[in-house]
């Protein structure tokens, strides 16, 4: 768990920091070849690669994550279908597309 804290900081950290420089640089700053243009667009790339982060993380990591994972891929889904046996009315059907 202490991993995907990490990941997640080191990836959002950018975002946030450029919140803040896009408040007071972005209309004298924003123009190809300052070096906030190229960091503006880095730190998007960034955020967006956490989530790519957090699937190898999670393979890595979590042996139930990956037991699910493996089932779902080889199968219908039915062995990773939540347990709905608590349900009082109709009891959910899980769907897979």
């Amino acid at each position: 768990m202490f991993v995907i804290i990490v990941v997640f900081l080191v990836t959002q950290t950018p975002a946030y920091v450029n919140q803040v420089l896009y408040y007071f640089l972005a209309e004298t700053r924003y123009q190809c070849g300052d070096s906030y243009f190229y960091y503006y667009h880095l730190s998007n790339l960034v955020v967006s690669s956490n989530s790519a982060f957090n699937f190898v993380v999670y393979c890595a990591c979590r042996r139930n994550f990956r037991r699910r994972l493996a089932a779902l891929c080889r199968s219908d889904g039915a062995d990773v279908a939540p347990d709905c046996s608590h349900c009082q009315i109709v009891p959910c059907t899980p769907r897979f597309l």
